[in-house]
């Protein structure tokens, strides 16, 4: 097969591993948990980083005469991505819109995106001259990432599966969510719907006369 054959083989096989790595996630995320999901796929990420860190150190001047150390090599290249869309490929697009409150949440999540979008730009810029310059040393680069992703989610990150709006409120500080609690509960007074219990956006809400509004389950 000649160069462009190859590059193409290598390009649909990435996308089918992509696409199929992400079933599992679509399935599962709701009953293992955003945590739990970021863990294991980061732990996956860094294991893989390591082996082809360690291949292309021992293998990356005589790659012709160990085939089977290139395959190995490109092996764990797949299993990484499939890690990478099992895990953060997912959650990076679902924490965001979770866990601001509707006021900010179109900005918010407009700039998570970007976010994402400017890293990949940046890493895709960057990988061509740190594999030229510090060759198999950029694996390890990339894997001290993965190893920081696993030990701040298990610290720092808290679990949003399941956490209403309040709650959010508990975990993060902040009061924003019982502000647009309180300014749905106003407009339902005004429109005479106190005392009611009417489900909006998944959450059923009580009211009362007094104008305060709670989260009494998700539907």
């Amino acid at each position: 097969m000649n160069f462009s054959t190859v590059s193409l083989l290598a390009t649909g096989v990435v996308g089918v591993i992509d696409f199929i790595a992400t079933i599992p996630a679509i399935l599962y995320m709701d009953r293992w948990g955003r945590r739990k999901v970021l863990i294991i796929g980061g732990i996956g990420m860094s294991i893989s980083q390591l082996i082809i860190a360690t291949l292309y150190a021992v293998y990356q001047n005589s790659w012709s005469e160990h085939p089977a150390a290139g395959w190995a090599a490109c092996t764990f290249v797949w299993v990484y991505i499939a890690h990478f869309a099992f895990s953060i490929g997912c959650v990076n697009w679902i924490i965001p819109s979770e866990i601001f409150p509707p006021a900010v949440r179109g900005k918010a999540v407009g700039l998570a995106i970007a976010s994402n979008w400017l890293s990949n730009f940046i890493v895709a810029l960057i990988c061509p001259r740190m594999l030229e310059a510090i060759t198999f040393g950029t694996f390890y680069f990339f894997l001290a990432f993965c190893l920081v992703l696993i030990v701040w989610v298990y610290f720092c990150l808290p679990e949003t599966k399941g956490v209403s709006m309040e709650q959010m409120d508990n975990i993060f500080g902040g009061t924003s969510a019982r502000e647009n609690l309180q300014l749905m509960a106003d407009i339902r007074n005004e429109l005479g719907l106190s005392g009611d219990e009417k489900v909006l956006g998944g959450m059923k809400f009580e009211g009362s006369d007094a104008g305060h509004v709670e989260i009494v389950s998700r539907e």
